[in-house]
């Protein structure tokens, strides 16, 4: 590809015969800390505020990683983030006693083996994130009980398999299941909940587009297969974060994308089967702070009016044609 403008942001245009670096140092390199800051801010917009603190309550209430009620009659366990302890066991069915924990973070450890039926008792957990363990064995059903969950996040280096299972009483804002090996399809419930803030799941299902307030859908480094971009992301006018990299989609990107989804600050299709032209819409989108369609079939002319992208940080057109 060729480019008739020049801009602020970084662009990459590597030779088409150079290998494809690995996508997760592409990702590394261009996105992580503004992804993981948008994954924060999300997951901090979803948290409650606890009453109490660590500091002034007793006993195992001041253990590092555990947070407590401050209620007058006794002390409850809200919140247990155990992220990045070098923890080699396996999770604790007993966690499931933990009646009253709003917040479950056990990432970035080495966690093996299930995740526990008993975790369904706790009715009243927010968020679970069990990200980058070494699990196995498939999502219990028993997690249909976790009827206040918000966030499920078992992506990025577990081997949960099997099929999706069926979770009628979810009302998600953050589903992480990347880098697994599901099948299956979405289940409908997921769809079905107009006040969804941020969805990252594992395929594409028409359904999407009921989400109307959906603001980030990522579905990176999956196995998903399509001849055509997924239309129904052109209905979700409130999204700022696509991520449909590394997987097998095909199909050329809606001329009107940029006019569909004004509020789009990243765009990343990189590690697919896409071809045809940069859509001119996408110089519409006065917000968008990343492009990135590495290693696709694109060509023609970059546009020369991706200058007035003003906010745009980082062009990136590798092994393209």
């Amino acid at each position: 590809m060729t480019t008739t403008t020049t801009t602020t942001a970084k662009l990459l245009l590597y030779p088409s015969a150079s290998a494809p670096p690995p996508y997760t140092e592409t990702r590394r390199r261009i996105g992580s800390r503004w992804w993981h800051s948008r994954r924060r801010s999300a997951m901090t917009r979803i948290t409650p505020s606890c009453p109490g603190t660590a500091a002034d309550s007793a006993h195992f209430c001041s253990w590092e990683g555990v947070l407590c009620s401050s209620s007058s009659s006794s002390s409850r366990v809200t919140r247990l983030n155990i992220t990045s302890r070098g923890l080699i066991e396996r999770i604790s069915p007993w966690l499931g006693n933990l009646t009253h924990l709003q917040r479950l973070v056990l990432s970035g450890d080495a966690f093996a083996g299930g995740i526990p039926p008993s975790l369904g008792h706790l009715q009243r957990l927010q968020i679970l994130d069990l990200t980058n363990n070494t699990l196995q064995g498939v999502i219990p059903d028993q997690l249909a009980n976790c009827s206040s969950l918000k966030a499920l996040q078992i992506g990025g280096g577990n081997d949960v398999v099997g099929r999706f299972p069926d979770l009628p009483h979810y009302r998600l804002q953050i589903l992480e299941l990347d880098r697994n090996d599901l099948t299956g399809h979405i289940p409908a419930f997921s769809c079905q909940h107009h006040d969804a803030e941020c969805v990252l799941v594992w395929s594409i299902p028409d359904e999407l587009a009921r989400l109307s307030s959906l603001k980030v859908f990522d579905v990176g480094r999956n196995r998903l297969m399509s001849i055509r971009f997924p239309q129904a992301i052109l209905n979700l006018s409130s999204l700022t974060l696509v991520f449909l990299a590394v997987n097998h989609l095909s199909g050329e990107i809606p001329s009107d994308i940029g006019n569909s989804l004004p509020s789009l600050q990243a765009l990343t299709l990189g590690m697919n089967l896409f071809y045809g032209n940069v859509p001119y819409s996408l110089m519409n989108t006065s917000n968008l702070h990343l492009i990135d369609m590495l290693y696709n079939n694109f060509t023609g002319v970059i546009p020369s009016s991706i200058g007035r992208l003003t906010n745009l940080s980082f062009l990136n057109f590798e092994l393209n044609s």
